[in-house]
């Protein structure tokens, strides 16, 4: 039962994160194109994303907690079968541990290691890479540069005085 509720989540997080990257890198195909409305659509999946990666840490951990002695018995391999399965799973344990902890440090917003995307980091002496109040929004761009603001929001466009 264990087995299933693990793999339940990882088929979900499969299934949304191709749905994620899809939206993010389309294939320009007009059937697969993403709606832009309604809005609570990406939303929804980005939730069940991570909804179901961070269900499936504890689910990982007890299976692996379950099947923990299996390890230490001896001899090590009864058969070449046997030995060939044990081998094979090895990458497959490795691989789920890995994209737990980095799926779970993208949730964190925690990159241990130089990330090219635009998300706030945090470097090594605690430096963002985000930009800070004193630019216009673009990175190296000095305020005092940027073009004057005027006095309405966008909101206020479109609306009746």
């Amino acid at each position: 039962m264990l087995g299933l509720a693990l793999a339940v989540a990882f088929v979900a997080c499969f299934i949304t994160g191709l749905v994620s990257h899809l939206i993010q890198h389309p294939l320009n195909v007009g059937f697969l194109s993403w709606p832009a409305r309604p809005g609570w659509l990406y939303r929804w999946n980005q939730g069940l994303h991570v909804a179901a990666g961070t269900a499936a840490i504890p689910l990982l951990l007890a299976k692996l907690w379950a099947v923990y002695d299996q390890l230490w018995t001896f001899p090590p391999a009864k058969t070449l079968g046997h030995a060939l399965e044990r081998l094979l799973v090895a990458p497959l344990v490795a691989g789920s541990v890995f994209l737990l902890f980095t799926g779970l440090a993208n949730t964190a917003h925690w990159y241990p290691w130089p990330s090219p995307s635009p998300a706030p980091t945090s470097g090594p002496r605690g430096s963002s890479s985000a930009p800070s109040s004193r630019t216009s929004g673009r990175v190296g761009q000095d305020a005092s540069l940027a073009p004057p603001r005027s006095g309405r929001g966008r909101r206020a466009y479109g609306r009746w005085p």
